[in-house]
């Protein structure tokens, strides 16, 4: 076979050549995008879990999301990896809804033995309490 005088089937026309860029651009977009949401995650729940005193830095959070492995302790590592599990699954919860509130507190609290998916002291007068800063 002679690839010197082998023609292509097809062409790539001027026209054809401007959809392409645009059809890149586009998804170079969709990537930034996907990039930004990622570290807006990351930060949120690196900022919520520090004011809880979890000791991991920023990195440790964001290689934790990606599924890396890091040093830490173990019930930092956790309230990691169940903070981004809530986040993956936050449309699913009306937060309106208590019962929704408390499944997501427990979903919070998996792995941990403590007050998972009730409320802690005084039960009425929090739940009152948590229902009128919801709804007022």
């Amino acid at each position: 076979m002679n690839f010197d005088k082998v023609e292509p089937k097809f062409y790539i026309s001027e026209d054809n050549k401007k959809d392409i860029k645009k059809i890149e651009r586009e998804l170079s977009l969709i990537n930034l995008n996907n990039k930004i949401e990622i570290k807006s995650r990351v930060r949120s729940i690196y900022s919520s879990l520090a004011i809880e005193d979890n000791s991991l830095s920023l990195e440790s959070v964001e290689k934790i999301i990606e599924n890396k492995l890091v040093l830490g302790d173990r019930k930092d590592i956790q309230e990691v990896k169940n903070a981004n599990e809530l986040y993956e699954h936050i449309n699913e919860y009306n937060w309106k809804d208590e019962k929704d509130f408390l499944r997501a507190h427990t979903l919070l609290m998996k792995y941990f033995e403590d007050d998972d998916g009730y409320y802690r002291v005084l039960k009425k007068v929090m739940k009152l309490f948590i229902w009128h800063l919801i709804h007022y």
